[in-house]
Formats: C-alpha cells, sequence, structure tokens
C-alpha cells in the first residue's frame, strides 16, 4: 500500500490472525490494509485510517497460467464482480461476506471506471486481438504493449486478450529475470503444432485396456464400447493396436498388435460389441499382459485404459 510517506508490504497469516492484526492496527490510529480470499478468483480488500483528500495506491501482484487452447493463448482480466449464488446450507458467516459483495448501484457507474495496460513479453506473436475491448498496439523489439482504447472504461465485462505465437513450426522461447543481487530465474516455453503434417507423426503403438467386469454392466459398457470406437478412429496410418478386455481374466483381441488399416479396424469393432460385463475386477494382469505383448523392439508401450 503506497502512502504519500511510506510503503506498506504486506504478509501472509491465517485468516482470523490477519484480521486481528489490521483491527489493532485500525485502532491504533495506523493506515493498514487486508486483502482476503474469498474464493479463487474473488479477493476483497479493506483500508483503514486513510487522511482525508489522501491518494492511496494498492498494489497487488499475483501469478496465473494464460490457457493455451486451439493453437491461441487466452489471457482473462476479471473487471467486474457479479453477485454470488450461496446455498441455504452454506456456513451464515461465509455466506454473509461473499454473498453480499458491495456492487455499484446502477445510477453511479459513471464514476466507476478503469483503465488497462498489458506489457506481453511472449517473443513474436500474431494475430493479437481482444474480442471484448478496443485496443491499440505496439510492438515493441521482443515485446509488445497493449492497452484500453477508451481509457476509462466502464468496467462491465472481463478484459481478455487472445494471440497465437508467430511461425507454424514448433516454437520455443526464453525468458530471464534477475532482481538486483538475487540468482536469476530462467523459463522455457515449448509451443507444439496441433496440426502437424502426416511426415512429421511418430508411429505410435496403442495398446487399449478395457475394464468389462460386472460392476462395467448398463449403460456403463456401452459408453465404454463408444469410446473405444471413436478412439481407433483418431489413429494414424503407421500405427499398431490391441485390445484387452478383463474382469477376472484377460483377453486379446490379437496375438500381437495389428496395423492401423481399415480391414482391422472393422474387425475390432466386431469384437469390441462382443464384450459384455461379466466377472471381478483384478487390473494387475491387465496391465502384465499388454507389456508382455507389445510390437516395440524397446518395450516401451502406450496403455490407454
Amino acid at each position: 500500500m503506497q502512502l504519500p510517506d511510506r510503503v506498506i508490504r504486506g504478509g501472509i497469516e491465517e485468516r482470523a490472525q490477519a484480521q486481528k492484526d489490521y483491527r489493532e492496527a485500525a485502532d491504533r490510529g495506523q493506515g493498514a490494509a487486508l486483502l482476503e480470499q474469498e474464493r479463487a478468483n474473488l479477493f476483497t480488500l479493506s483500508l483503514a485510517n486513510i487522511q482525508p483528500g489522501a491518494d492511496v495506491e494498492v498494489l497487488l501482484r499475483f501469478h496465473a497460467r494464460v490457457p493455451y487452447d486451439d493453437e491461441r493463448y487466452r489471457l482473462s482480466f476479471p473487471t467486474v464482480v457479479l453477485p454470488r449464488y450461496m446455498p441455504a446450507s452454506h456456513d451464515e458467516e461465509d455466506a454473509a461476506r461473499v454473498g453480499n459483495t458491495p456492487l455499484l448501484p446502477e445510477d453511479s457507474r459513471a464514476g466507476h471506471t478503469i483503465s488497462l495496460s498489458v506489457q506481453l513479453d511472449a517473443g513474436k506473436v500474431t494475430d493479437l486481438r481482444s474480442p471484448s475491448h478496443t485496443i491499440d498496439v505496439e510492438q515493441g523489439r521482443g515485446s509488445t504493449e497493449i492497452r484500453l482504447r477508451n481509457e476509462g472504461e466502464i468496467p462491465n465485462r472481463d478484459f481478455v486478450l487472445s494471440y497465437r505465437t508467430a511461425g507454424t513450426q514448433e516454437q520455443a522461447a526464453l525468458f530471464s529475470y534477475r532482481a538486483a543481487g538475487q540468482p536469476g530465474t530462467l523459463l522455457l516455453t515449448l509451443t507444439p503444432r496441433l496440426s502437424p503434417p502426416p511426415q512429421a507423426l511418430i508411429a505410435r503403438e496403442l495398446l487399449f485396456v478395457f475394464d468389462r467386469s460386472g460392476s462395467m454392466g448398463g449403460s456403463s459398457i456401452e459408453q465404454a464400447r463408444n469410446a473405444l470406437h471413436a478412439c481407433l478412429r483418431t489413429l494414424n496410418p503407421g500405427d499398431v493396436f490391441n485390445i484387452f478386455p478383463f474382469d477376472n481374466v484377460v483377453e486379446q483381441f490379437a496375438p500381437q498388435p495389428l496395423p492401423f488399416t481399415q480391414e482391422n479396424v472393422d474387425r475390432a469393432d466386431a469384437f469390441i460389441e462382443g464384450i459384455n460385463a461379466r466377472g471381478g475386477t483384478e487390473i494387475l494382469g491387465a496391465i502384465r499382459a499388454p507389456c508382455s505383448n507389445s510390437a516395440t523392439p524397446s518395450g516401451y508401450v502406450s496403455l490407454c485404459f
């Protein structure tokens, strides 16, 4: 917490102890701040003894992963808190604190605005855009700065930023950081290609271990059969496969793993439809059997349960 004449740095305590320290500091007339985590993505901040007319800046640092999906990174930064539903059986004190999160009334939104900037240090990026806000982008040397075009926007939706890494090949980027007088740290990121060309694919051996025990009766065995049908259709030319249904006895589709061909998939489909629930569950034999059946000279196999 940045006060006009000093900086107060926070520490992490159990909630009860932190609340006690905050109340005692407030009672002594000292400047104090209390940050409490209500949920994984919801925090409340309390400030005490702010002098009239004083400007106070509160800085909250946190670390989070940027999800990567469908060849895009997607950063989401929440700017608004919605009312939380609290079940009647919930703890009353917790419900009162979280369920009554203060929200600005509609007629005061004009005075509630935000400004936001992002310093993106991710190497070369491409197709950078925000589906939620209008942004200005300034490309620097090794980093990119993104700002809201309309400074002071009303925060009525979360800020979302998405981008791709430049190029169509696998990407590697190395980042380093060292504080003054402190040991340094390194971060290496590797970005794969989700759709490599056929010639770049490595042939796989997939051995499917199928639980057919009595507890799989009814819709469970039907869902498992459908899942295995679908898995077979994700194989690539050059792959080999085999199927091991088990209960208290282990069976197998073929004496050795078979190449992925339409003929072998048709045979496997018929074999799968004949698998029914029965017997007990003895998984150790179901693990040993595929390991001794591998066609891979190195002995490394991929077991799919």
